[in-house]
């Protein structure tokens, strides 16, 4: 593994969205950043970034190398990243430490897409006080070579384990956990592909939260978000199987994929999330569900469930439009239901 690159599918969920991937790097390691446009021109900052600046400031607008003058060779390598929109660690090899005793250590630098559509360059710091206090305490008992090569295994052991957490990140949905869309739509590929060299059926599962628009404005966006985190719990304790897979789908909606499957296991399956999120009586006095009274109106799904063996007239796109076809005719038979279709 070359420590110094990251693989093309992170590279590009960067370039999608810096805000996202931001804020689920530093949910994993405690950093500060610097956001630049190509002029090395600061554009946003962390709270907390100006501890490590030039005079302990940190100026909107201005030149990066003002705040940052040690940040020799930065310009080079922002070059090479634009034109070869490679994601690349800049290992600076300069400590910084805050009045606090926290010290931060120079990284890595990433070309991403702000919410403007616009280039940006990010500098990261990462926080490395728990290895300088490593060092210390080496330093008492081990030569300057063996400290050495044990520091730059540190480092290697560091940069991999951050790779697989943005790895994850990249492919995960961070409010509740199950796959994003970009997951998702990569996994159904490959399983529709792998189901139709073996001829076997795959299903798939399309759920939706009745009447979500109306529980966010009665209860707000907080408990909204806390009820679709209690939704996907539900899903992910039955989705275990080796392929199977979960994803948010977008907003309340939730997928699930499951390869060598037939209607029968996909609909039993379906049924017993429906029950499950009914069961748990989370309140919802907006709904209108037909069969809810007045004093009980709770969060329940309406689901669809396609199944098929995958064959040269059929296509993903038709699996998909096939499930939110079964889905609207759950949600038209009064919602709070699930409505399976076969083609095996």
């Amino acid at each position: 593994m070359n420590p110094y690159l990251i693989s093309d599918s992170i590279v590009q969920a960067f370039k999608e969205d810096i805000d996202t991937i931001l804020s689920g790097i530093i949910s994993l390691h405690p950093m500060e950043y610097v956001i630049l446009d190509q002029h090395l021109i600061i554009q946003k900052a962390s709270p907390e970034i100006y501890q490590f600046a030039e005079n302990q400031e940190v100026i909107l607008g201005e030149d990066v190398r003002h705040s940052f003058p040690e940040l020799v060779g930065l310009e080079t390598i922002i070059k090479n990243i634009l034109n070869r929109h490679l994601m690349s660690f800049y290992l600076q090899g300069i400590t910084r430490e805050t009045p606090d005793n926290i010290c931060y250590h120079d990284i890595y630098i990433f070309l991403g897409i702000d919410q403007e559509n616009r280039e940006r360059i990010v500098l990261i710091l990462e926080n490395v006080t728990e290895q300088m206090m490593i060092r210390q305490n080496l330093l008492q008992n081990a030569n300057e070579n063996s400290l050495l090569m044990l520091s730059m295994t540190q480092r290697n052991e560091y940069i991999e384990s951050l790779n697989k957490d943005l790895q994850q990140m990249v492919l995960m949905d961070s409010l509740t956990n199950l796959a994003n869309r970009r997951h998702f739509d990569q996994h159904l590929e490959t399983e529709w592909r792998r189901m139709s060299r073996e001829q076997k059926p795959i299903a798939l599962i399309l759920c939706d939260v009745d009447f979500f628009k109306l529980y966010n404005d009665t209860y707000g966006h907080v408990a909204g978000d806390k009820c679709l985190q209690q939704i996907a719990a539900i899903i992910a304790e039955h989705v275990k199987r080796s392929g199977d897979l979960a994803a948010r789908y977008g907003g309340e909606e939730f997928a699930i994929i499951l390869p060598n499957t037939g209607i029968y296991g996909a609909r039993q399956l379906a049924e017993k999330i429906r029950q499950e999120v009914f069961a748990k009586n989370i309140e919802h006095a907006s709904s209108t569900i037909s069969g809810s009274s007045s004093s009980i109106q709770q969060v329940s799904l309406s689901i669809g469930v396609i199944t098929v063996v995958p064959h040269q007239n059929v296509s993903v796109e038709w699996l998909i439009s096939q499930a939110d076809e079964a889905l609207y005719k759950a949600k038209k038979a009064g919602r709070n239901h699930v409505v399976a279709t076969s083609y095996e």
